[in-house]
């Protein structure tokens, strides 16, 4: 491996937001709390990268032992959503 890649590679390690497993790091926002996606439940106020608050879980539509499916409500624009993730996917709830 060239020197260059090594010490890339070692910048980026340092600079790699620290995070425990609890904690999701959202661009714009920083370090926030969060849980698993399979601990969903109606009401979450959801956050993803640079919109806090952005979205509230209205349904559980379905559930596998991997994966979960759950309707959200855009607070933006009042938009109803679908959206997949897998269950042990850390989400800013």
């Amino acid at each position: 491996m060239p020197a260059t890649d090594t010490i890339k590679r070692r910048v980026l390690a340092r600079m790699a937001p620290k995070a425990s497993d609890s904690t999701i790091y959202l661009q714009g926002l920083g370090n926030i709390a969060g849980k698993p996606a399979g601990d969903l439940k109606i009401g979450d106020v959801l956050s993803w990268n640079n919109a806090p608050l952005c979205s509230t879980v209205t349904k559980i539509l379905r559930e596998t032992a991997a994966f979960i499916w759950i309707e959200e409500t855009s607070k933006h624009d009042g938009k109803t959503y679908e959206r997949k993730l897998k269950k042990d996917r850390i989400v800013a709830a």
